[in-house]
Formats: C-alpha cells, sequence, structure tokens
C-alpha cells in the first residue's frame, strides 16, 4: 500500500474575512495580508520533499485560486491547477456577503437558537477537595443571576 501526503490549505484573508462577512459562494479578493500568508505558505511548503510533485487542486472559488496560484509560484511550476468544486466553501444563502449584525438587523432573532444552544448548562468547579486531583472538574449548576 502506498501512502499519500496531503496538504490542505486555507486561503488567505480577503477582504471580508476583515470586515467579517459570511462569504459563502461569493468572492472577495484577498487583502496584501492574505496574499502575503500565501506566500508564507507556500515557502514552507516548499521546504517540503513531498510537496515538489504533489498535484494542486483547489476550490473554484477566486480567493482559492488566488491562493493556490501563489503557492504554486512558489513552488516555481508553471502547470495548471485542478480545481475541484467539492472543495467550495458552505453556501449561507441569501445570507453571503452580510455581516452577523446585517443579518440581524434584517431577520430579528435569526441567532436567537444558536445563543441558546450554546449557552452551559453548568460550570466546572474546584471546589471539593476530590475535584481538586489534576484534571478532575466537578460540575455545579449554574444558577441565575
Amino acid at each position: 500500500m502506498t501512502s499519500s501526503t496531503i496538504f490542505l490549505v486555507r486561503h488567505g484573508e480577503t477582504e471580508w474575512n476583515r470586515t467579517r462577512r459570511y462569504q459563502g459562494w461569493s468572492d472577495s479578493p484577498l487583502t496584501d495580508q492574505g496574499r502575503a500568508q500565501a506566500g508564507a505558505i507556500g515557502h514552507l511548503i516548499c521546504t517540503l520533499p513531498e510537496a515538489r510533485s504533489a498535484e494542486l487542486v483547489a476550490s473554484p472559488l477566486g480567493r482559492a485560486r488566488h491562493t493556490a496560484e501563489i503557492i504554486r509560484d512558489c513552488l516555481g511550476r508553471t502547470e495548471p491547477l485542478r480545481f475541484d468544486d467539492r472543495l467550495r466553501e458552505l453556501s449561507f444563502g441569501s445570507w453571503d456577503g452580510f455581516t452577523r449584525a446585517d443579518i440581524a438587523a434584517l431577520m430579528p432573532g435569526a441567532f436567537d437558537d444558536e445563543r441558546r444552544s450554546r449557552r452551559p448548562t453548568a460550570r466546572p468547579t474546584r471546589s471539593s477537595p476530590a475535584a481538586s486531583a489534576p484534571g478532575s472538574l466537578r460540575q455545579k449548576p449554574l444558577t441565575a443571576r
């Protein structure tokens, strides 16, 4: 059996990352920092022998394409990139391009269930001698404040 190595790289920072917008299938260009991040990972990958012959496959979205092109250039390679739709980010549908605040203003209560599901039902405490052993936590119910 032959072993394979996969390098999974996320795209560099985009304008919408910077403004905390949901991107989904919409596109936003890489920022200067995003291009620098792609170059930095490209230079790191250059140091890895397994990367010399690795096929470069990316999402067809512009931010991922641009990141992959920068990495390919760092590797000194010229072959075309391969794009695979299965690597696309999840779409947020009509929320693509909006910030969380935009969505909350347009759809009051849109995130209410999320807050309830993330709310802790108990908090850890180390108040008892048994709970003070390294790595052990006892659960204490939360009380209303």
